[in-house]
């Protein structure tokens, strides 16, 4: 039992010297898991350790928000940070994937079906030669 105490102890240590943060930022400073981290700070706000100061998107976490703890006790500051809209979340897929293989391998197949379309319209060039180019037909 006293063991368990020990490393609470260590633990709240650890997490208050490495405030403010968020759980992600905790997590990488003290070498604690995040469930560890949320765990302590649940029993470290409840004891007025720490309060919720702030809050900011997670990285690579799809925009999901994340509360930044900050020493000493305090109100919670509450969320509100708004949720992305779809043009927003596709604008951010885009430039994400346009840096891997499989978006150069889209925008090369867009290409290719841009280019099929094209000669579908203008038709086969020897017929065109031979017959005239295609009336153009209307919408």
């Amino acid at each position: 039992m006293s063991g368990d105490l020990f490393h609470a102890a260590r633990h709240t240590d650890a997490v208050w010297s490495a405030l403010p943060a968020t759980y992600e930022e905790l997590a990488a400073r003290t070498g604690l898991t995040v469930q560890t981290i949320k765990y302590r700070t649940r029993s470290m706000r409840n004891d007025g350790m720490c309060h919720v100061g702030d809050w900011k998107r997670a990285e690579g976490k799809g925009g999901k928000f994340s509360p930044v703890l900050v020493r000493g006790a305090g109100e919670d500051v509450p969320c509100k940070l708004k949720a992305f809209t779809e043009k927003q979340h596709q604008k951010r897929h885009r430039k994400r994937i346009k840096k891997t293989e499989a978006g150069e391998l889209r925008r090369a197949k867009g290409r290719a079906r841009a280019w099929r379309i094209k000669a579908q319209q203008q038709g086969d060039p020897l017929i065109n030669a031979l017959f005239g180019a295609p009336a153009k037909r209307a919408a």
